[in-house]
């Protein structure tokens, strides 16, 4: 079991990566929507198919959680408040150093 942080950089306002997740390799999509003023997710196979389509990023949810895929990781995406604010982050407050971060629990949450 490894859980994983997303190597999110809030300097980037639009990013994807490629990632290991329970030991499939995917790749993650991270943007800023300016006109809401909020960060979202997605989530596409490493060749780039899409599995789930960005979804707004909100402390204390899980998102792609009730979603089915048959590309689905086996874990959950949860969503980190570290102050506990609960509010959704703004422009630089997502990432690895930040306020509110993005972890991938490579279990299934009940």
């Amino acid at each position: 079991m490894s859980d994983v942080m997303l190597p999110i950089n809030p300097i980037y306002s639009k990013q994807t990566f490629s990632i290991l997740l329970t030991g499939i390799r995917y790749k993650v999509n991270v943007r800023w929507n300016t006109r809401d003023e909020s960060w979202y997710i997605g989530l596409l196979t490493a060749a780039g198919i899409l599995i789930f389509s960005p979804v707004k990023i909100l402390p204390g949810w899980v998102p792609f959680r009730q979603l089915k895929h048959e590309k689905k990781p086996v874990g959950n995406f949860v969503i980190i408040d570290t102050i506990t604010e609960n509010v959704p982050p703004g422009r630089l407050e997502l990432g690895t150093d930040e306020r509110v971060k993005v972890l991938y629990i490579d279990s299934i949450l009940e």
